[in-house]
């Protein structure tokens, strides 16, 4: 039960290796069709595998054995020495009894398969080797004293009722909650393309978003931006934040990428008196501080409150004052960030009563 809480709702990411261009292709096509939610990363070489695998994380490996250079076993080894957790699958064009061997005991690969080999029987092996990741991962994450939080940081990632992602500072997908999944999967705000690059759907976002992306990643701190839905052009709000520091002895980067997507027209926001009980806001800076959630600016904020800009200015001088911040970006990012998007649309019982306008 407890691998299950912390991994089962991960991103399932594979890294498949060939020096053979066609055979990638043609095992990335049949895993397309069975597995749609699978992202798949591409290797022409086993050096090329562990450069791509000391820079991401993956689920599952798949490896030719016969390769160039590095070959497949070697490559595999290597994997297991600097990534304990790592699972792979062998794929040979000779069934060898004494490569099969070698596989299995200087590899420690989870199958040893002969190409061609049948789509359902790759999927079962690669299903096995995943079933291999989680169970080694969460055994060594029960051994370290930051499982518990590491676990609880993944629970609260579920509970949160917006699409909330994690990329390496290049912009690669390394984790999604069940809303960023479905994000996904609808290809209608955001797409993974096959090296998966998370990117927006809608061609006049896309620019956008990657030079926000290479500044945050660059620069860190926060911004935000809108993203355009690709079937009705509607604006959807998006916050990236760089997160530095994490813990040596988790599985995530000491630096990494945090995006939030917010689309009121999928999930709830906080309603305006639940933000006004949890941050000690008057009525009129919870709903401006609701209307720059749901991504307006501030003049179209100032008019859905039905308020002027300069009282908008106003408002919003006094909502930095109580949080301790100086940016909207931040504001945007205290909120996102809070405890209060856990429990998403709720009613705060008494909120008007403690809660006047200026």
């Amino acid at each position: 039960m407890r691998r299950v809480a912390i991994l089962v709702n991960a991103v399932r990411r594979i890294l498949l290796t060939d020096d053979e261009p066609l055979v990638l292709q043609a095992i990335a096509r049949n895993l397309r069709r069975h597995r749609p939610a699978w992202l798949l990363d591409f290797a022409q070489s086993g050096s090329e595998a562990l450069a791509l695998a000391d820079r991401s994380s993956y689920d599952a490996y798949v490896m030719d054995c016969r390769m160039p250079g590095i070959d497949g076993i070697d490559a595999a080894s290597a994997l297991r020495r600097r990534h304990p957790q790592a699972a792979c699958v062998m794929l040979t064009g000779h069934a060898d009894l004494s490569l099969a061997m070698q596989a299995v005991n200087e590899a420690q690969a989870v199958r040893f398969l002969t190409k061609p080999c049948a789509v359902e029987r790759l999927i079962e092996a690669i299903e096995a080797a995943i079933a291999r990741h989680d169970n080694a991962l969460a055994q060594s994450q029960v051994a370290t004293p930051i499982s518990a939080a590491a676990a609880l940081g993944r629970m609260a990632l579920e509970r949160l009722p917006f699409a909330a992602f994690r990329l390496d500072l290049d912009g690669r997908l390394a984790e999604a909650n069940d809303q960023g999944r479905r994000l996904i999967a609808e290809a209608d705000v955001l797409v993974a393309d096959p090296g998966s690059l998370l990117r927006a759907a809608d061609a006049s976002s896309r620019s956008r978003m990657e030079t926000v992306r290479r500044r945050v990643a660059s620069a860190g701190g926060t911004e935000i931006m809108r993203l355009c839905r690709r079937s009705d052009g509607a604006e959807i709000a998006a916050a990236l934040l760089r997160i530095d520091g994490a813990a040596a002895a988790t599985d995530i980067p000491a630096s990494s990428l945090a995006l939030f997507v917010t689309d009121p027209s999928r999930h709830g926001l906080p309603a305006p008196a639940a933000l006004a009980a949890f941050f000690a806001l008057t009525p009129s800076e919870s709903r401006l501080t609701h209307a720059l959630l749901r991504g307006l600016s501030l003049q179209e904020a100032s008019r859905d409150v039905g308020i002027t800009v300069t009282s908008a200015r106003t408002y919003l001088r006094h909502i930095f004052a109580k949080l301790g911040i100086g940016r909207q970006s931040e504001l945007i990012r205290a909120v996102l960030t809070s405890p209060i998007m856990f429990v998403g649309d709720v009613d705060a019982v008494g909120a008007t009563d403690r809660a006047r306008d200026a």
